[in-house]
């Protein structure tokens, strides 16, 4: 997930509260992993125990290999290459308004 602000830590809730196991959360500073310092405060350090694997880096660190992508930051933030390195049959949600994080037609190319 892309942002760690308001919306997108209720919405972390929400999927959690749902079942979900592992989500990253990524904030301007980076993935919000165990261990982490900078830029942290008690609503952030509360996901470190679903980044399971403790990944760390940028969004393009982070998002290889992962099935769904949740956009709630800034436009233009990933590209087609970064959909191609996710799993097979990603879903995203590129949600930042009023420009997404990447625009459809380029997330389907």
């Amino acid at each position: 997930m892309s942002g760690a602000g308001a919306a997108a830590i209720a919405i972390a809730n929400l999927l959690i509260a749902r079942g979900v196991k592992h989500l990253i959360l990524v904030d301007t500073k980076g993935a919000i992993y165990a261990g982490r310092t900078d830029g942290m405060n008690p609503y952030k350090e509360a996901f470190t125990a679903y980044n399971l694997e403790n990944k760390q880096g940028d969004i393009h660190a982070v998002l290889p290999g992962a099935d769904v992508f949740l956009g709630l930051s800034q436009p233009n933030l990933i590209d087609r290459t970064d959909v191609q390195n996710m799993a097979s049959k990603p879903i995203v949600f590129a949600m930042s308004n009023p420009n997404p994080e990447i625009l459809p037609d380029e997330a389907i190319a």
